[in-house]
Parts: structure tokens; C-alpha cells; sequence
């Protein structure tokens, strides 16, 4: 019995572990055990010291209810994020670990409920030739849309897209200045009755305007199919560019915005701007950043109106536009749904239910009561 309590608090612990991206000799370096030590405990041999687990959980922005209490129904049994890495590791720390436990809480509700989510149907980029410009980028955009089936039009809600596929969104409540420095991350997650492995999730800035969400979910799809292989020839800046081109194709297409603007412009209108704004859901900076790739303004335009957002206070935290769209436009509604399907069907309590979606009772009553 206490050999089972042992591999389970093991597996507990490195699941977290390793959706932290952390070694075990990182790790060790935050907590008063050695990375042999740690090792020890994810393998079940040994069992952690109750001041070790507390360690554990601070280290790894958790609780320890996390490694010592089973959720309901089925768990991850591993956990891989490999973006981004160039935030600050103690706000990575903190919305990995949420992810996981957004992730649990979703499974064990789908399992109770009967709520079975669509299955994975990402595009195989492998048998792509190797991004490696700015040109790969913007074609891997157009072959996306074409495999989907998505045309050149506006997208018009992108989580409903990826959910339908198979990607599953959550969203990071923030509440301190160092969360508010988190955007995205992306992975794969695997579950515990030994399913495939590539189960795509994306966790967001839940209070991010809306076209930033949009652009980030873009960005997070382009580091989800890009071929793994390019990790080992690609730095994360070069990365990083090319993620950041492929979600700006994605949005507007090289084609819908000749057709929206001209080929060749001196200077662009707000009116015109604000146009495509509101038709593909892609902010201001976004579409000029658009305009230039593609050659239709020039590199002296393109500066002068990044100077204009600057002035507008448009390029500093929190980026938040003229006719910005609410963070609420682009956020996942699917845990919300089960956790009150969940309560009217007595599966969970009103109290639990504040718990699982971090809200007070008059919430949970408010949607459950008012139209």
C-alpha cells in the first residue's frame, strides 16, 4: 500500500515537473534535496518528507493536494511544453502548473459528464520541407488554410476553430503585475489510460484584448506543427520571428489584404485600417506589420506609423487599441459549461464549483439563474 502511495505521489511530482520544463538538477536547485533525491521520489522508491513537499509546491506553483490527492477520472501522465522559454521562469512555472491543473479538472469533468472532446486533427507539418524564411512561413500559413478548408476570408472565432479540431484553450486568470507578464504557452499533453500522446492544449492570458488572443493562438498553432526537428537547427529568436509571421498570414492573407488595400500604398487611412481591423479581428500594429511584409508600404511608412502607436501609447503594456476587442471575444467557454452542467446536474456542489472556475457563489448563481 504504501509502495502505490509512493509511485503515485512520484508520478504526481514529475508530471508537474516536467510541464514546468525543468531537469531534475533545476529542480533540486529550488529545494533542500539533490536531483538524486528527486529522482528517487518520481521513480517511488522513497517518499518526500512533508517539508519537502511544501517545498515541492512552491517550487513548482502548486499545492500539495496536487501530488497527494487524486482528481476525479483520468489524469496526464505526462505533460510537454516546449514554449516559449524566454519569460521569466517563475511566471512559466506558475502557468504551466495551472495548465495541468486546468487540463485535470476539464478531464474529470468530461469523464463524469460524458462531455468526449473531438480527437486531435492538427496538420502534419513533418512532411513539409523545413520552414526556414519568412516565405516558409507565410506558405505554411496558406497550406494550413487550405487543408481546413478556411479560404482567404476573415476567421471569425478562433477558439471555436481550434476547439473543433481538437486543441484544447484555457484561460490564465492573472492576478498579480509578474501573471500579467505571461501571454501564452503551448504543448502535448498524454493521459493516464495511456492515450496518444499528442493531445494539443494552449493556455492564454485570459485578460489579453482580443486581438491579442488571436495572435496568439496563431502564434501557439505555428510552434504546435512546426516540424520538432527545427528546435535542434533554429534559435528560439528565429523561432520566434517565424511563429510571429505565420500567425500574421494566418489572420490576413498576402490576398485579402491586396484586395482590401492595393497593391502599393504611400499612406494608409484610419478609415481603411480600421475597416480590416474590424473584419479579420487583428490590431492596428498587426496589419501594419502585414503591409510591410508583403511590400505594400514602404520602410519609412511602416516607421512612421509605428511612431504614431508609440504617441497613441498603443506599443506599451497593455496594448490595448482603439476598438479594442474584449478579452471574452477569444476565451474558451468549455470548462464554464461543464463545471454548470456539472452543478445542475448534482455532480459537483455550488461550492466546488467556485473553486474549479476561481469565482465567488454570486457568479456561479448569476450564470446558473440569469439569462
Amino acid at each position: 500500500m504504501l509502495e502505490m502511495e509512493n509511485a503515485f505521489v512520484g508520478r504526481r511530482i514529475k508530471v508537474y515537473r516536467t510541464a514546468a520544463g525543468m531537469s531534475l538538477r533545476e529542480l533540486s536547485q529550488l529545494l533542500p534535496v539533490s536531483a538524486q533525491a528527486l529522482s528517487q521520489y518520481e521513480t517511488g522508491r522513497t517518499s518526500p518528507r512533508k517539508q519537502v513537499l511544501l517545498a515541492l509546491a512552491d517550487a513548482l506553483c502548486t499545492s500539495v493536494d496536487q501530488f497527494t490527492n487524486a482528481p476525479e477520472g483520468e489524469m496526464l501522465r505526462s505533460v510537454r511544453i516546449e514554449h516559449p522559454t524566454s519569460q521569466k521562469r517563475k511566471t512559466l512555472r506558475k502557468a504551466r502548473s495551472s495548465l495541468v491543473t486546468l487540463m485535470e479538472q476539464s478531464l474529470a469533468l468530461e469523464q463524469e459528464l460524458g462531455g468526449a472532446f473531438p480527437p486531435p486533427s492538427l496538420p502534419l507539418m513533418n512532411e513539409i520541407t523545413l520552414i526556414r524564411n519568412p516565405g516558409d512561413a507565410e506558405e505554411l500559413a496558406q497550406e494550413v488554410r487550405r487543408r481546413w478548408g478556411l479560404g482567404t476570408g476573415p476567421l471569425s472565432n478562433l477558439v471555436s476553430l481550434f476547439e473543433a479540431r481538437g486543441v484544447r484553450i484555457f484561460d490564465l486568470l492573472t492576478n498579480s503585475d509578474s501573471d500579467r507578464e505571461f501571454i501564452s504557452c503551448s504543448g502535448f499533453v498524454s493521459f493516464s489510460s495511456g492515450s496518444s500522446s499528442d493531445n494539443p492544449v494552449i493556455l492564454l492570458n485570459g485578460a489579453l484584448c482580443g486581438e491579442l488572443k488571436r495572435f496568439a493562438l496563431c502564434h501557439e498553432l505555428a510552434h504546435m506543427i512546426l516540424p520538432s526537428s527545427m528546435r535542434t537547427v533554429q534559435s528560439e529568436p528565429v523561432l520566434e520571428k517565424l511563429a510571429n509571421w505565420f500567425a500574421g498570414a494566418l489572420l490576413l492573407p498576402a490576398s485579402a489584404l491586396r484586395d482590401q488595400l492595393g497593391r502599393k500604398r504611400r499612406i494608409l487611412s484610419w478609415y481603411e485600417m480600421t475597416e480590416v481591423k474590424r473584419q479579420f479581428g487583428i490590431s492596428y500594429q498587426a496589419i501594419t506589420h502585414r503591409c510591410r511584409q508583403i511590400g505594400l508600404i514602404s520602410r519609412e511608412t511602416y516607421r512612421d506609423q509605428l511612431t504614431e502607436y508609440k504617441r497613441l501609447g498603443w506599443r506599451d503594456s497593455p496594448q490595448r487599441e482603439h476598438m479594442a476587442l474584449d478579452p471574452h471575444t477569444e476565451s474558451s467557454t468549455r470548462l464554464r459549461r461543464l463545471t454548470l452542467r456539472a452543478v445542475t446536474e448534482g455532480v459537483v456542489t455550488r461550492h466546488e464549483a467556485t473553486t474549479l472556475l476561481d469565482v465567488d457563489e454570486d457568479e456561479i448563481d448569476h450564470w446558473l439563474e440569469y439569462p
